[in-house]
């Protein structure tokens, strides 16, 4: 049986987002290789957020530990609620990446 997929954000939820987005986008001058260089990602991947109006759940956590105002894990994605489930899958993303190098 497929897993359910989660809700995509609509409505407020969404403004929400994007306007949380917006300030993070803002916060590197909508330079999106300076993004995707502080993220480890693409620059496409960057653009694509931009283009959607929000952000993956593991850069929201990334983002939330700069510190924009305005810009909380919570507010770039209020459709997450389980941030743990996140911060693992994270972690063990990257890990897994550090072993493929070497």
């Amino acid at each position: 049986m497929p897993t359910p997929r989660r809700p995509r954000l609509t409505g407020k939820r969404l403004a929400i987002a994007k306007s949380a987005t917006r300030k993070v986008f803002a916060y590197f001058h909508d330079n999106y290789a300076d993004m995707a260089r502080y993220l480890g990602v693409r620059r496409q991947v960057v653009r694509a957020w931009a283009n959607r109006g929000y952000v993956s759940a593991p850069a929201a956590l990334r983002f939330d530990e700069l510190g924009v105002e305005g810009a909380a894990r919570g507010q770039l994605r209020p459709d997450v609620y389980d941030w743990t489930a996140v911060r693992k899958y994270r972690y063990a993303h990257t890990s897994l990446r550090r072993a493929q190098r070497g």
